[in-house]
């Protein structure tokens, strides 16, 4: 799960593998990349993020987390 830090007090007994983000959209943009890298690396089969709010960066992040979610070559 890729979401903002503080999301995560939501889901106090998550049973997944969580990566806080930071709750800032640009600390989030930031370390997506990251994120995404070590989970690629780890072979998960299934990745769900939270979509930042759709303004400025915001936007970026989220159009790079769609194209993420995308259909990917073997």
């Amino acid at each position: 799960v890729l979401a903002p830090a503080s999301a995560f007090a939501a889901w106090p007994d998550l049973r997944a593998l969580a990566f806080p983000l930071p709750d800032d959209v640009a600390g989030m943009a930031r370390e997506l990349y990251g994120a995404l890298r070590d989970l690629d690396a780890a072979e998960v089969d299934v990745v769900i993020a939270a979509l930042p709010p759709a303004a400025g960066l915001g936007e970026a992040v989220g159009d790079r987390l769609r194209r993420a979610a995308g259909p990917r070559k073997p």
